[in-house]
């Protein structure tokens, strides 16, 4: 089990889903992030070891995130992490009954949305 103190959840994550939405200026339809709820999160730095074996996975452009464990997040929402949109690769859920679970989440950067 990973340790992970309550000190280190210190970004906020928005969960939600692309939607399309009418430009005020120009009339046309644009695809944007439309937030459902937000979580603290801890950003995850990957070890070396982690690193090579995201490689030949072929995830060597993600990040992973940490955030207590909630059975609202599934793979077809999206992320925004500091006014960044992110897909959801993975979901690695602590489904223990401990008083305090975290899931780790794989996410990689998405193209072309409107998220800030």
């Amino acid at each position: 089990m990973v340790k992970i103190k309550p000190h280190q959840l210190n970004n906020r994550a928005e969960f939600g889903t692309i939607d399309e939405q009418v430009n005020p200026n120009t009339g046309a339809n644009r695809k944007a992030f439309v937030p459902q709820f937000t979580l603290w999160c801890a950003i995850r730095t990957r070890t070396l070891n982690q690193m090579f074996a995201a490689k030949s996975a072929g995830l060597e452009d993600t990040r992973t995130i940490a955030v207590r464990h909630n059975q609202h997040i599934v793979e077809e929402l999206r992320v925004r992490l500091n006014g960044e949109v992110y897909r959801i690769v993975n979901i690695s859920p602590d489904d223990s009954n401990n008083f305090i679970a975290f899931d780790f989440i794989t996410l990689t950067k998405t193209d072309g949305v409107k998220g800030a």
